[in-house]
């Protein structure tokens, strides 16, 4: 996964989480498997959800 702050001119952007409404303060890209990484528009409370620990 590769996380990237969105610039100023993007902020108005919803965060593309489920019901969620906050302005997207960063985008990441999450590998789908088969049909290869996806971008999402995330608030920072909703990173977390598609972030996996690597411990």
């Amino acid at each position: 996964m590769n996380k990237y702050n969105i610039s100023n001119e993007l902020n108005n952007l919803i965060c593309e989480a489920n019901d969620c409404k906050n302005n997207a303060c960063h985008q990441i890209k999450i590998d789908v498997g088969l049909f290869g990484k996806i971008t999402l528009n995330l608030c920072r409370n909703c990173i977390p959800k598609f972030t996996v620990d690597e411990d």
